[in-house]
């Protein structure tokens, strides 16, 4: 369990900052920013994307997860950053207008943060030989 958890930790790692950092860098480069203040930010972005991306890999090596429940797991884990958020930055007693105002900060996470519970699911399975997608 240790083994895969630690492979899955570090599989998950690489994808979130991969997923992250891309699909960052690619909105920033669609809104119209310059390219060397993109590829800055989506740097920045790829450390938090290893950062949530290892925390996706933990879970999926504990539940011992198939690539459905890597998907679910980023997905959960991505709808969480999302609350946290909102709670963090959101007005007090605003959260609804907050919620309507922020569906591409869901977009931004939940596209990569699935995107990481499947590879680490689908490849901690093929390294480690463990899961329900042996």
């Amino acid at each position: 369990m240790i083994r895969r958890t630690i492979i899955a930790t570090l599989v998950g790692a690489l994808a979130g900052a991969l997923f992250g950092g891309a699909i960052f860098l690619l909105f920033a480069l669609l809104d119209g920013t310059g390219f060397a203040e993109a590829l800055a930010y989506s740097l920045i972005i790829a450390f938090l994307g290893a950062f949530s991306g290892g925390l996706i890999g933990i879970l999926v090596g504990i539940a011992d997860s198939g690539t459905r429940g890597g998907g679910l797991i980023g997905l959960i884990v991505a709808l969480a950053f999302a609350f946290l958020a909102v709670v963090q930055y959101g007005p007090t007693g605003g959260y609804e207008f907050y919620f309507g105002e922020s569906p591409i900060l869901i977009v931004l996470l939940v596209v990569p943060f699935v995107l990481t519970g499947i590879i680490t699911a689908f490849l901690k399975n093929k390294i480690a030989g463990s899961g329900p997608n042996r």
